[in-house]
């Protein structure tokens, strides 16, 4: 046992669930004997099917939680199914046991709920405190292994899903790391695209480069040119 408590997600997923299961333990006593049932109201009434089923959706979010609990205590894939699988188990065994204490020391209130009425008149039983045991712990039976499986499928598929986006930030990280590196970066009034130095501030639209003498043929420059030709003939 304490090589298993050693485990990190274990830990996590067993301390998780107790404190579930000790919600779930209240909860059953509150249902059961302080606030019953009426004797004509049945679990598959409309307004209390919908009640159990946001209840297991609950327990449902509940084991996600955990396993992500889990999956920050150990970088491990299996982190977050052990840490479900644990505490599925944890909470399925209070709330069994929470119903064994409740149905029989408070029988008599217990006896008086319609479900439980009808289906001990139809098994033949003569004793109902034995047939609720038995009907208790055949349920545990088939719960327990259930919890087991279901907590460690939803702890398993966060784990997977929080490793999975740690992976993507990773590799995002080191781009912008890589992309970081190549750059290079020029003092002010140097570089390509950099303002030239001087009272002139105008900024560069590309690489320098030495100006074109031979596109400013001016006009004014061919009557220069062409006057003192035309004297010499004259005089010629």
């Amino acid at each position: 046992m304490r090589r298993y408590l050693a485990d990190p997600a274990l830990r996590r997923g067993v301390c998780d669930g107790i404190g579930v299961g000790v919600v779930m333990a209240v909860v059953v006593v509150l249902t059961n004997v302080v606030f019953p049932v009426g004797p004509n109201e049945s679990d598959g009434d409309p307004e209390y099917v919908r009640q159990i089923l946001a209840a297991y959706a609950l327990l449902g979010l509940l084991l996600v939680l955990i396993g992500a609990h889990g999956r920050s205590a150990a970088s491990t894939p299996w982190a977050g199914a052990r840490a479900g699988a644990a505490a599925g188990l944890v909470i399925v065994a209070l709330t069994v046991a929470a119903f064994l204490v409740v149905d029989n020391v408070f029988l008599a209130v217990v006896s008086q709920q319609h479900d439980k009425v009808v289906m001990f008149a139809s098994s033949h039983w003569s004793s109902m405190r034995a047939w609720v045991n038995v009907q208790l712990l055949g349920g545990a039976a088939f719960a327990l292994p259930a919890a087991v499986v279901l907590g460690g499928l939803l702890g398993f598929l966060v784990g997977s899903c929080t490793q999975a986006l740690g992976s993507v930030n990773a590799h995002a990280a080191v781009g912008d790391a890589g992309r970081g590196a190549g750059r290079v970066v020029f003092p002010a009034g140097q570089g390509i695209g950099r303002t030239r130095p001087g009272p002139c501030t105008r900024p560069r639209r590309g690489r320098s480069r030495p100006p074109n003498r031979h596109r400013g043929v001016a006009v004014g420059r061919i009557p220069g040119q062409v006057l003192p030709l035309a004297w010499s003939l004259s005089c010629a």
